[in-house]
């Protein structure tokens, strides 16, 4: 779990949790992360939209407080 700024964007988020989760697993495997919903979609845009993702957008566009939400990191398979 990492703390971010509320106007964090997709690759603020990689870039944060690559380096918390090298920082912090010493069998953590280096290279090309995206970052996924829980239903497996790679993260961009917001759902269903052109708007591009921040934290701040996702809040809005859920309409609801949140202290969480979760978001997976996953490693490019090579030639994808």
């Amino acid at each position: 779990m990492v703390s971010l700024p509320q106007c964090s964007t997709a690759d603020v988020i990689i870039k944060t949790a690559v380096e918390h989760m090298s920082t912090h697993d010493c069998n953590f495997l280096h290279g090309d992360y995206e970052l996924l919903y829980p239903d497996g979609r790679e993260v961009i845009n917001l759902p269903g939209t052109s708007i591009r993702f921040s934290l701040n957008a996702y809040r809005e566009m859920r309409a609801v407080e949140f202290r969480r939400i979760v978001l997976y990191l996953h490693l490019r398979q090579s030639g994808a």
